[in-house]
C-alpha cells in the first residue's frame, strides 16, 4: 500500500519536473530569439550603411550634375561613375527629383535607426527576463 507522504514526494517531484522543462523550454525560446534579434540588428545596421553609402553617391552626383548644368557642360568623368548609366529624368525636374531622393534616404535612414534602437532596447529586455528565470 502507498503512503500519502509517497503520494506527495511523487507529485512534488513530478511538479519540480514539469517546472525545470518548462524553464528549459523558455531558455531555449529565449536563445532562438536572442538569435533572432541579433540577426535583424544585422541586417538593419548593414542597411544603413549601404543607404548612407547610396546617399554619398547621390549628393556627389547632384552637386556634378548641378555643377555641370550651371557651366553649361555635361557631367564630368568620374571614375567612380564612369560605368554607371544616368536615370533618365527630364531636365526641367532635375532639381526637384534629387533633393526629394536625399531626403527619402534619409527618412529611411532614420527609420532604420529607429528599428535598431528597439532592437536593442528588446535584447536588454530580455537579457534581464534570462537572469529571472
Amino acid at each position: 500500500m502507498v503512503s500519502d507522504g509517497e503520494i506527495y514526494e511523487n507529485h512534488r517531484d513530478h511538479g519540480i519536473e514539469a517546472r525545470r522543462k518548462r524553464a528549459q523550454a523558455l531558455l531555449a525560446d529565449f536563445n532562438g530569439l536572442s538569435a533572432d534579434l541579433f540577426a535583424a540588428l544585422s541586417v538593419a545596421e548593414r542597411q544603413v550603411a549601404i543607404l548612407q553609402d547610396l546617399r554619398r553617391v547621390f549628393s556627389t552626383s547632384h552637386r556634378a550634375v548641378a555643377e555641370g548644368s550651371a557651366k553649361g557642360c555635361q557631367l564630368r568623368q568620374n571614375p567612380f561613375f564612369k560605368d554607371n548609366a544616368l536615370a533618365p529624368t527630364p531636365a526641367e525636374y532635375l532639381e526637384r527629383i534629387w533633393p526629394n531622393i536625399l531626403g527619402t534616404i534619409d527618412e529611411v535612414v532614420r527609420e532604420r535607426k529607429s528599428f535598431i534602437k528597439k532592437i536593442k532596447g528588446l535584447v536588454e529586455n530580455m537579457d534581464i527576463r534570462r537572469k529571472i528565470v
